[in-house]
């Protein structure tokens, strides 16, 4: 990716530089402000699939032309102005694809391009727009007074949902729920038992009265034990299952009965532990292999009603409930736990609940229409390049 890197504010000239590149058919890119300033890039061989900018500090309005291998040049209009905006494209099959709206006919002029790219000779037209977006979407979020729910409830309002927490802890909720309102955001908070039907049903019937519609479910809620099958006791072991599992199950049955009308988007938090083995974990590997089962199953039956169902197999993320499941597990070795905790992902880092939040806010967007009944790893390469 290309990225702004530098700006002369006295000649009004801005440069910009490529890492990890490699051989392209790319020849060289240029960028003008349609108000006359020109941003010069620094390219050698920009990646073959797509280039992404950042613009910074620019309020004009920009063209961006590349100059392809045996074609004519072809040129990108971006027609609003932006500002501290970042935006990505890319060159696939000829169409210009990512967080830009364009009008390319990659059928276009097959002759005059070069054999794998198939690029339009013609000027392409677009203009920079919201994607991931969720305006007008209502959403419930269970468990969103720390951590992954936190960070999940505030990107779904940052994208303009309009958000319902769940939770047990009702300070915790209302912290989210400040943060997301003095952000300008809308969110409420209700108090609920996911292991309670009957509870959890009617705070749905009420959220659902309220706000006229349920578009989107990001079922949270969770706890976790430590443990083999045979110290593992039964009242652990159904302790586990009746959040993990049962409570999932409660708000699924809720949710799904309204969206059987309208349809919408479920994401399911389960777990890498879920699809592999580590050790000490009979109870919640068990509880989250449960969760990935139903995400399997709605997806399956729902499909006529355009309910899509999905789930997140997060890696170690960091939150509070990590640091306290830390210090509760291994007193006095804390600093080393983390460290060794931190250092068995690939990534050599645990995830951040932003991480996680964002794949949620995706697999609920209009961009994820095409999705249904998958598992998303969230894991710095856990569970396949380890």
């Amino acid at each position: 990716a290309a990225f702004l890197d530098g700006m002369d504010r006295k000649n009004q000239r801005h440069t910009a530089r490529v890492a990890n590149t490699r051989r392209s058919p790319f020849c060289s890119l240029k960028m003008h402000a349609i108000t006359g300033r020109q941003v010069t890039p620094r390219l050698g061989n920009a990646n073959h699939r797509s280039a992404g900018l950042q613009l910074l500090q620019s309020k004009a309005k920009i063209q961006v032309t590349f100059h392809i291998n045996g074609c004519h040049p072809w040129v990108l209009r971006i027609v609003e102005p932006i500002f501290a905006t970042e935006f990505c494209f890319g060159l696939r099959h000829g169409a210009l694809c990512g967080r830009l709206i364009t009008s390319a006919h990659p059928n276009e002029h097959k002759r005059d391009c070069h054999p794998e790219w198939n690029l339009p000779r013609e000027e392409v037209t677009g203009k920079v727009t919201a994607v991931f977006s969720l305006k007008k979407k209502n959403a419930i979020v269970t468990r969103a007074g720390s951590g992954i729910g936190t960070a999940g409830a505030e990107a779904f309002a940052q994208q303009g949902a309009v958000v319902d927490i769940l939770e047990l802890n009702l300070d915790g909720a209302a912290e989210t729920a400040a943060a997301i309102e003095s952000a300008g955001g809308t969110a409420a908070t209700h108090e609920c038992d996911v292991t309670d039907q009957a509870a959890t049903a009617a705070v749905f019937e009420k959220i659902v009265a309220e706000r006229g519609s349920l578009d989107c479910l990001i079922n949270n809620a969770g706890i976790a034990h430590v443990g083999n099958v045979l110290n593992t006791s039964e009242n652990d072991f159904d302790r586990v299952m009746n959040v993990n599992t049962k409570g999932v199950y409660n708000c699924l049955k809720a949710g799904v009965a309204h969206m059987t009308e309208r349809g919408g988007a479920i994401v399911n938090i389960a777990s890498t532990v879920s699809v592999m083995a580590i050790n000490d974990r009979f109870a919640y590997s068990t509880s989250k292999g449960a969760v990935l089962a139903m995400t399997y199953s709605v997806a399956k039956d729902y499909l006529e009603q355009n309910i899509r169902c999905n789930a997140i197999l997060p890696g170690r993320i960091h939150t509070p409930f990590v640091d306290g499941f830390i210090a509760k597990n291994y007193p006095g070795r804390e600093e080393e736990k983390f460290r060794e905790l931190s250092e068995y992902q690939p990534c050599g880092r645990m995830g951040k609940p932003e991480e996680v939040a964002a794949t949620a806010v995706f697999l609920c967007s209009d961009e994820a229409s095409f999705i249904t009944g998958c598992p998303y790893p969230v894991d710095g390469g856990t569970l396949y390049v380890r």
